[in-house]
C-alpha cells in the first residue's frame, strides 16, 4: 500500500522537489522488505522522515488525499515505531531478569558445593588428622613407661596412615571427578569398618549394628550415610567424652534407619526435638542436620545432660 501512494505521489506532486521525495519514500519503503532484521529499525526511523516530507510535500502542492494518506502513514508507522520499541524494552528487562536469575541460581549453586565440600572435609579428612593427633599421644605416653608398645604402637599407626592415606586420595578424587570406591560396597559394612577404624583411632569402644536392606543404595545417599555416621561417633569423641558408642543403622524398601547414642554428658539442653525445632532453637548437631535436611529426612536429638544423648534419622531411599 505505501509502495502505492509512493507512485501516486510521484505522478501528482507538481513541483521537482516532489517527484524526488516521492522517489525516495519509494525506496525506503521497498528497502523495508530487502534488508537485514538488524538493520530495519534504522530504515523505518528514515521512512519515518519520508513518511513527513511526503505530506509536507502533498500539502505544498495542495493534493488534500496525497496529504491525508502520508499524514495517516506518518501517525500509524510512529505508532508502530513505539509499540516496537516497548516491545524490545519489554524483551531487554526480561532477558535482564533471567540474566539476574541465572547468576543468583549460579552463585548459589556456587555457595552451596562450597559448604559440601567444607562438610565433607570436616567430616572426612578433618577427622583423620583428629584420628592422628589421638594415636601419637598414646605413642608419647607409651614411650615413656613401655617402649616395646611404643614400637608396636608405631607400627600399627603406619598401617594405619597407608589406610587413611587412601581416605584422603578417595577424598580428592570424590571432590574432583564424584569418584568412590564405595560403589558396590554394602552400607552395614561400611558402617561397621567405620566402627573399627573409631575404636582403634580413639580407644572408646563402638558398638555398630547393621539389619535390614543396605544392599543396593545409590552411591550419592551411601556417601552421605556414612558421612552421617562418621559425624555422630566423632562428636561422642571431641564434645560428650562418652566411655562407650552404639550405632545401628537399618534399611527397608522406604527409608534408611539410623540411631546413634553414647553414655557421654549430652547436649547443653534436655529434652527431646525434632529438626525442625532445632533449627528454631539454633541447637544441636549442626552438619548433621544440615545433611538431613538436604536428603529430605527427619531428624530428632534427645538428650540427658550428665546421661549421654541419642540421634534417631530416618532418610527416604
Amino acid at each position: 500500500m505505501r509502495v502505492g501512494v509512493a507512485l501516486y505521489a510521484m505522478t501528482q506532486a507538481g513541483q521537482a522537489l516532489g517527484l524526488a521525495i516521492a522517489a525516495a519514500y519509494l525506496v525506503f519503503a521497498g528497502g523495508v522488505f530487502w534488508v537485514a532484521a538488524e538493520e530495519r529499525e534504522r530504515l523505518e526511523i528514515a521512512a519515518l522522515g519520508a513518511d513527513a516530507l511526503v505530506a509536507l510535500s502533498a500539502a505544498g502542492a495542495g493534493n488534500h488525499f496525497l496529504f491525508l494518506w502520508a499524514f495517516g502513514f506518518l501517525v500509524a508507522h510512529v505508532v508502530i515505531v513505539t509499540i516496537h520499541k516497548r516491545r524490545l524494552e519489554r524483551v531487554a528487562y526480561q532477558i535482564n531478569r533471567k540474566a539476574v536469575y541465572y547468576r543468583a541460581e549460579a552463585e548459589t549453586s556456587r555457595t552451596a558445593e562450597r559448604e559440601r565440600l567444607a562438610a565433607d572435609f570436616h567430616d572426612g579428612p578433618m577427622q583423620l588428622f583428629m584420628g592422628f593427633q589421638v594415636r601419637m599421644e598414646v605413642i608419647r605416653q607409651l614411650l615413656d613407661r613401655d617402649p616395646a608398645a611404643a614400637a608396636a604402637e608405631i607400627a600399627e599407626f603406619q598401617e594405619t596412615l597407608k589406610h587413611q592415606a587412601a581416605e584422603m586420595r578417595e577424598f580428592m578424587l570424590r571432590a574432583r571427578d564424584g569418584y568412590s570406591s564405595t560403589q558396590g560396597r554394602d552400607l552395614g559394612r561400611a558402617c561397621e569398618e567405620l566402627g573399627r577404624i573409631f575404636e582403634r583411632d580413639t580407644g572408646i569402644p563402638v558398638r555398630v549394628t547393621a539389619s535390614g536392606e543396605l544392599g543396593e543404595i545409590p552411591e550419592a545417599l551411601s556417601l552421605e550415610v556414612l558421612q552421617i555416621v562418621r559425624e555422630a561417633m566423632h562428636n561422642s569423641f571431641k564434645h560428650s567424652n562418652a566411655s562407650q558408642v552404639d550405632v545401628t543403622v537399618s534399611g527397608d524398601g522406604a527409608s534408611l534407619h539410623i540411631e546413634a547414642s553414647d553414655n557421654g554428658k549430652g547436649f547443653p539442653f534436655r529434652g527431646a526435638y525434632k529438626l525442625d525445632e532445632l533449627d528454631l532453637m539454633k541447637i544441636g548437631p549442626h552438619t548433621i542436620k544440615r545433611r538431613v535436611r538436604d536428603l529430605n529426612g527427619s531428624l530428632m536429638v534427645e538428650s540427658r545432660p550428665g546421661e549421654g544423648s541419642r540421634l534417631v534419622i530416618r532418610i527416604p531411599r
